[in-house]
């Protein structure tokens, strides 16, 4: 079911877009490797856009993001860019 409504959505004249956010315990971007481009080259297939990306590096707790303020900062500015497109 969740397939055919993507598939539809990728069939539009009109490209979807939506926000990406990855938290992880990573300490770098490049120590995590594929998984941005392993992640938004399928949303491409289907005819989604990838509006703003956000990565936010070193969390370790369980809604430890909440604490990272400029990253909760991004994520609003991001937010805002998707309802204005």
């Amino acid at each position: 079911m969740i397939a055919q409504e993507v598939g539809q959505a990728s069939s539009q004249d009109k490209t979807e877009r939506l926000p990406l956010a990855t938290i992880c315990e990573q300490e770098s971007k490049k120590d995590m490797g594929f998984t941005l481009e392993m992640i938004i080259e399928p949303l491409a297939v289907w005819g989604y856009e990838v509006l703003g990306e956000l990565v936010v590096l070193k969390i370790f707790d369980k809604a430890g993001v909440r604490k990272e303020h400029k990253s909760m900062a991004e994520a609003y500015k991001i937010g805002a860019n998707l309802v204005k497109s």
